[in-house]
């Protein structure tokens, strides 16, 4: 049996400094790129955050300063059933939905 995890969405909000970041992945492979310092790796860390893989918080100390909420909208699919999920995560949080 195989199990697919799709990411629909991220958005990360920082109500005390007023500022949000959005954006909607595409079906199939997504292309990130950038010059250096453009934030393709704090898009990668911000996801794994997100999940609770990154707790070491290594390389978005500067975003985690903004006091920032995270929330990861994806879907998994396993064989022809699909269920959506939501994880939104602060930084004393981690709620699914």
């Amino acid at each position: 049996m195989s199990t697919t995890l799709t990411f629909d969405r991220l958005f990360v909000s920082s109500e005390i400094h007023d500022a949000c970041f959005y954006s909607e992945f595409s079906p199939g492979a997504n292309i990130i790129s950038g010059r250096n310092t453009s934030g393709k790796s704090s898009l990668i860390q911000s996801l794994l955050y997100t999940f609770g893989v990154n707790d070491l918080k290594e390389n978005l100390s500067e975003i985690l300063n903004c006091q920032p909420t995270f929330r990861v909208d994806f879907s998994k699919t396993t064989e022809d059933q699909k269920e959506k999920y939501s994880i939104i995560r602060t930084q004393g949080s981690i709620y699914v939905k």
